[in-house]
């Protein structure tokens, strides 16, 4: 395996690229110290990391670090993670390789960066779901284990969580939950609302008579004929 001080020269040239152009790349990032930060996360932390515990690592990506680096970055900002998040991520990938020591692609770092509620101490969704459930009514006397839990309630309704099954609830505070979880590691406040989900379309099926009327109408409509002939 190359050591990785072989190959930071090309990574130096990606961190040192127009920030201009990692704004073209990393459309929700406005802030350019923003889009540094992370490029030098991913260039002296991930780089270094995956080169240590990868069998793979310099033939996959040393002879094209730079651009390597490039796109890590762009992935990462498109998905508008934070340096904590990608420092999770570099934590995670060094728990697999004990297990699968081989170099990840930008899709898959993005997917490790998210932290299970666990790992952030918090209790996991299902537990958070029975404290709202069990503790929805009288919300503001009970003290709870954290923040998200009761955020995650509140945005999906005491109402709700007191009188609809668990079958209608679950999902939506499931959902509310992990949005949660992403704003403690950010460190964001949990008083902002979530916008809602859409409601997925509902099929309704049409009524006999009136789906053999509208079939009547387009055989007249197009001149077609039944099976027997007729029209109708």
């Amino acid at each position: 395996m190359k050591p990785i001080q072989q190959l930071l020269p090309q990574t130096l040239h990606a961190m040192n690229t127009p920030q201009q152009e990692y704004s073209e790349n990393c459309g929700k990032w406005q802030s350019s110290s923003s889009i540094q930060q992370i490029t030098t996360v991913v260039a002296t932390q991930l780089m270094p990391t995956m080169n240590l515990y990868s069998r793979d690592f310099s033939n996959r990506f040393g002879a094209e670090l730079g651009s390597v680096v490039q796109e890590f970055v762009k992935q990462i900002g498109e998905a508008g993670l934070s340096v904590a998040e990608v420092m999770i991520g570099v934590e995670a990938f060094k728990q697999r390789a004990a297990t699968a020591p081989w170099s990840v692609n930008p899709a898959e770092f993005v997917a490790m960066c998210t932290p299970t509620p666990e790992q952030l101490g918090l209790p996991n969704a299902e537990q958070a779901y029975r404290e709202c459930c069990a503790h929805g009514r009288w919300p503001s006397e009970h003290k709870w284990s954290h923040g998200a839990v009761f955020a995650a309630g509140r945005e999906t309704g005491w109402y709700e969580l007191q009188n609809r099954t668990e079958q209608q609830t679950w999902p939506l505070f499931k959902r509310n939950y992990e949005v949660m979880c992403r704003r403690a590691v950010k460190g964001e406040s949990f008083d902002a609302c979530i916008p809602k989900a859409l409601a997925a379309p509902v099929n309704k099926p049409v009524e006999h008579q009136k789906a053999c009327s509208i079939i009547a109408d387009l055989r007249q409509k197009f001149g077609l004929r039944t099976a027997n002939g007729s029209g109708n």
